[in-house]
């Protein structure tokens, strides 16, 4: 029997809460396959706004353009969060990563960077990773934000991961046990904050969300479609991508469901 010393607690995360609509129903599973796939199906319950489905670990739990996530049981923060829209969904792939940038800075005193579209870096090493998944249901909009965060991961996990790219952990990074339940509450929080913002103020998202990432002015390589590509990047659009100027001369805007980012020297 494996034992979690900070288990996931649903009456500790709600007792803490101070969010209006994030969280207001937390659920907890001790093993799933993907806590996204879990939030979809509650998604026909009519409370399920704000809904969060967290779970100790994931058997197929998958990241963006279908890579898999590796979470050993009660090491990491894997949760999916329902939200429903009135007309159409905003920029929440902005959102979220800057409510995951934001936690790990307010909770845990660390400096991370946002790697565009989806990933959080600490030591130029991936810590957070999200998906957002958006569906029209019934005439309303809704969206599934899944977010995986390494907490107590060691060295070794890492090490024997041959095939993913270079990570890290927020124990590592601090060099203390950094207990889970009050990360998922300063989680919700900041993702509250930053989903209102979404809705309403756009300009101070996509402001926030420059000032985590450091990709903005620097040369990147980057593959879309199967195809390879090198240029400058000099902004980003919230809803279209990536705008590069490239090499050979014209500025493209590459999305995010059809590119990856190969390397930023």
């Amino acid at each position: 029997m494996t034992v979690i010393p900070d288990q996931l607690n649903t009456d500790l995360i709600r007792q803490d809460l101070t969010t209006r609509r994030l969280g207001n129903s937390v659920l907890s599973l001790d093993c799933t396959e993907s806590t996204n796939d879990i939030a979809w199906q509650q998604v026909a319950r009519a409370d399920c706004d704000g809904l969060c489905i967290l779970a100790e670990q994931q058997t197929a739990g998958r990241g963006r353009r279908g890579r898999t996530w590796l979470s050993p049981k009660g090491q990491s923060i894997l949760c999916s969060i329902v939200i429903r829209h009135i007309v159409t969904a905003p920029p929440l792939t902005l959102a979220a990563p800057v409510a995951v940038a934001d936690m790990i800075t307010t909770a845990c005193s660390l400096h991370p960077i946002i790697k565009w579209p989806n990933d959080i870096l600490l030591a130029d090493r991936k810590t957070a990773g999200i998906l957002v998944e958006s569906r029209k249901i019934r005439e309303q909009i809704w969206s599934v934000i899944g977010i995986g965060i390494n907490v107590h991961q060691g060295r070794q996990v890492f090490a024997e991961a041959v095939d993913l790219p270079p990570a890290t952990s927020l124990d590592i990074e601090t060099g203390r046990f950094v207990n889970r339940n009050p990360l998922v509450c300063c989680l919700l929080e900041r993702l509250e904050a930053w989903v209102t913002a979404a809705e309403t103020d756009p300009d101070s998202l996509l402001c926030h969300w420059r000032k985590y990432n450091r990709q903005i002015g620097t040369r990147i390589e980057l593959e879309s479609d199967g195809r390879p590509y090198r240029g400058t990047c000099i902004g980003i659009d919230p809803t279209q991508g990536l705008i590069v100027q490239l090499e050979d001369g014209p500025i493209r805007i590459f999305s995010a469901a059809h590119s990856s980012i190969l390397k930023t020297p």
